[in-house]
């Protein structure tokens, strides 16, 4: 009987690893953003969903690959924005919940090319499970035609009542609205010059998130309607 438990346990283990894999999904991998020196900081949006059908308690870890020493980090999740000695924290996500971790680079006009991990994985899973936004923070814009500078993009007015509209049209694709729990509630297709309604929007804080022609995020801004 012994022996039947025993293997029963063996083939029943490599299906719960590869079950544990699949317990969240990020909104991004790789996230590209040009450090704007007029301002003091730069804010880099991710947001973590709970794929499965029970609650989960995510662990995110930040991690500096590089950058200057002057630099200070904050990590935004859905309890709290941390200062820069908290470098990990654990939060719940519900069954199919969808929440905001951003990374918000204070670099106080001190621009140079840096990298930063936001890692997430479920609390107790193995750490080769865990998920990896890498976020680079560049001096300049990359000089590819499918590299918009995500410091000349910009939407007005905001905050708005009625509608929104973006500066320059070229290379984006797609302007997805979401709420700041992670929840999209709006996508536009684009077109030149092209308004973007949101008058029967509850007021409140929003986040925009413009994508390029492969579907990756140029820019993430947040937008206060009125």
């Amino acid at each position: 009987m012994i022996k039947k438990i025993h293997f029963i346990f063996l083939f029943i283990m490599p299906f719960l690893a590869l079950a544990q894999t699949n317990q969240l999904s990020v909104s991004s991998s790789l996230i590209k953003l040009v450090i704007d020196p007029i301002t003091s900081s730069t804010d880099a949006y991710t947001t973590v969903t709970n794929t499965t059908n029970q609650p989960l308690n995510v662990v995110w870890t930040r991690e500096i690959v590089s950058g200057s020493t002057a630099w200070q980090y904050q990590v935004c999740d859905k309890n709290s924005c941390w200062e820069n000695n908290v470098v990990s924290k654990t939060f719940s996500l519900a069954i199919g919940e969808t929440a905001s971790v951003d990374v918000k680079l204070l670099h106080g006009g001190v621009v140079q090319n840096g990298v930063t991990n936001l890692k997430l994985n479920v609390v107790g899973a193995d750490a080769s499970q865990a998920l990896n936004t890498r976020i680079e923070w560049l001096k300049t814009a990359v000089k590819t035609s499918d590299y918009i500078n995500a410091a000349d993009l910009k939407l007005f007015p905001n905050p708005t009542t009625d509608y929104f509209q973006l500066n320059k049209y070229d290379g984006v694709n797609k302007v997805i609205l979401f709420n700041l729990m992670g929840k999209q509630v709006k996508s536009f297709e684009i077109a030149d010059g092209r308004s973007f309604y949101v008058a029967d929007f509850t007021p409140g804080m929003y986040l925009v998130r413009v994508l390029d022609k492969n579907g990756k995020i140029i820019k993430t801004v947040r937008l206060n309607k009125r």
